[in-house]
């Protein structure tokens, strides 16, 4: 399923890989959420509300705001080739042909980037 859709996905994609969310920790400073916030529940249930891996925070956050939209000294992209699907379901970045796809690629601290994830996790909506 993920090869047919990636092959046959009709805008361009970008990839935050696994080693781009692997060293961005984030969740700890969810405790001093009140009791109420989902966020904090889901990690309370998740992991006890420590720090986790960050492969979907900054999956949305990209998707949220793509580079242009304050993201550049986090990320560039690197855009020649395309993420191949093997049949195992394993993947692999290929370098032709080049298609409509990207992947992050790391400027910034990944520390840095988990203090901007986790501000973004803290908010709490006006009542």
């Amino acid at each position: 399923a993920a090869a047919f859709a990636i092959e046959n996905w009709p805008t361009p994609i970008v990839f935050s890989g696994f080693e781009i969310g692997n060293k961005i920790m984030t969740g700890k400073r969810l405790a001093a959420l009140p009791l109420s916030s989902p966020v904090r529940r889901a990690y309370e249930l998740y992991n006890g509300v420590t720090d986790r891996q960050s492969w979907d925070q900054t999956a949305v956050l990209y998707a949220a705001q793509g580079l242009q939209g304050g993201l550049q000294e986090m990320w560039d992209l690197h855009t020649k080739g395309h993420l191949h699907v093997n049949q195992d379901g394993s993947n692999e970045w290929r370098g032709s042909p080049d298609k409509e796809h990207a992947y992050l690629v790391e400027k910034m601290a990944p520390q840095k980037i988990a203090d901007v994830i986790e501000v973004r996790m803290m908010h709490q909506p006006a009542k």
